[in-house]
């Protein structure tokens, strides 16, 4: 509200904000809002945080924190559930094949090794099918945010 009231600018200074501050507030509130609504457990507002602040670090800096993926597998071993580890692992283990046979064809980094260690992460709260989904997602984005960013 106070970008709006504000005019997108700092309320102290006038410098101008940008406009992904005011989509990072939103989606942050409303992504707690659905967590206050259906009543889940504090540890879906942990992962959820840990999975905000992952986004915006990496679309600013394009680095992944390792501390924040440390604290995802932290929250994970608390709910332990092996077969998620070993499905994780594999299906990451195939992607670093994948992108190391695509490294040597085109010569040059075809994906972040950060983004490895989130796939990994991620796929211990997702089954095998939904990882696959997220990634799926996860290069339809990339490459529609690299195209504009090209333009």
């Amino acid at each position: 509200i106070s970008y709006c009231f504000n005019k997108g600018k700092c309320r102290y200074c006038g410098h101008s904000l940008q406009i992904d501050y005011l989509i990072y507030e939103i989606i942050t509130g409303l992504s707690f809002e659905l967590i206050y609504i259906k009543k889940l457990e504090f540890i879906y507002f942990l992962i959820l945080l840990c999975l905000i602040v992952i986004v915006i670090y990496d679309f600013r800096v394009l680095i992944i924190p390792n501390k924040i993926l440390l604290l995802l597998i932290f929250i994970y071993i608390v709910k332990f559930n092996i077969y998620s580890f070993i499905n994780s692992f594999i299906v990451t283990l195939i992607l670093y094949i994948f992108i190391k046979i695509s490294e040597y064809i085109k010569h040059k980094e075809m994906m972040g090794r950060g983004d490895l260690k989130l796939i990994f992460t991620l796929g211990l709260y997702l089954n095998p099918y939904r990882i696959i989904e997220m990634l799926f997602i996860s290069c339809l984005l990339g490459i529609i945010f690299n195209y504009k960013n090209k333009s």
